[in-house]
């Protein structure tokens, strides 16, 4: 898949690493609009205890009415790659919960934060960067 995959008009995969290419995207889906109330203000660290921690049923709220609205915005657009990655959140938000520090989205979210609160550089490429360090 391209760097269009999460384009108006891209198309869903249809093979396990067409999947795996479109999951890559997280950091870049991250920074849709319909998250920017979505990023919280947190310290400038982040550790698998402190996103758990973070994410009460609360702070999980405006994330899926986020993704409810992308998910709108997906099927109008006919974005199979972004109603993909949608489905795939929603997914292990709400049928198969995982731990929030074990979210890829919500990962994303929070180091966007913790970039923020420390004047790192806020883009999807140190939020990529950041999340390959994860563990």
């Amino acid at each position: 898949m391209t760097p269009k995959a999460i384009s108006p008009g891209s198309r869903e995969p249809s093979a396990p690493a067409e999947i795996d290419t479109l999951l890559t995207f997280v950091p870049e889906l991250s920074f849709f609009r319909e998250f920017d109330d979505c990023v919280p203000t947190v310290g400038g660290t982040a550790s698998h205890e402190e996103v758990d921690a973070h994410y009460d049923d609360a702070a999980l709220e405006p994330v899926l009415v986020a993704l409810r609205s992308l998910a709108e915005r997906a099927s109008a657009d006919a974005n199979g790659g972004l109603a993909f990655l949608v489905r795939t959140m929603l997914h292990f938000l709400q049928a198969q919960k995982v731990p929030p520090s074990q979210h890829p989205l919500l990962v994303a979210l929070y180091l966007r934060g913790t970039a923020r609160a420390t004047g790192s550089t806020e883009n999807a490429r140190t939020i990529a960067s950041l999340m390959d360090r994860w563990g």
